[in-house]
């Protein structure tokens, strides 16, 4: 397989069944993992079963600076971010919902979390990677929602 020792990793929307899996992979591999979402039970309890080298961090990704203070706490508690994985969904099942019946309101905040949300780690992730010039990885996630 791979080594992760000695990376820190950030996975949006860990508290979902595929951003569990992806902390548990990135974990097995010996990075430090920042886990983020909006439920801190769900992201405690998955820290808890990782049993260290985990950082719980409580965020909604639809507002702009939320995102600028967690990745600000994410870069200051692991001194940077070498591996971002964009995995947020607004958690809603907006993908299982007919567009005829979509809810506008609904469609923009899926929109904020998704497209803005993910814009926006990556560009702040982009410019700290390309600063530390040692490379590093961002991985988006995406859906059925764009079907």
């Amino acid at each position: 397989m791979f080594e992760l020792k000695g990376k820190s990793a950030l996975v949006t929307g860990a508290t979902g069944n595929i951003g569990r899996a992806i902390a548990q992979a990135l974990h097995g591999q010996g990075a430090t993992v920042a886990l983020t979402g909006r439920n801190e039970a769900a992201l405690q309890s998955l820290a808890e079963e990782l049993r260290g080298n985990t950082d719980v961090f409580v965020a909604n990704l639809a507002d702009p600076h939320a995102i600028e203070d967690l990745l600000d706490a994410v870069s200051d508690s692991l001194g940077g971010i070498d591996i971002l994985v964009n995995n947020a969904a607004f958690g809603i099942g907006a993908d299982r919902v007919p567009i005829t019946e979509l809810d506008p309101d609904i469609f923009q905040k899926v929109v904020n979390v998704k497209v803005t949300g993910t814009y926006l780690c990556s560009k702040a992730v982009a410019k700290q990677l390309i600063s530390q010039n040692q490379g590093g990885k961002i991985i988006n996630v995406s859906s059925g929602f764009g079907k």
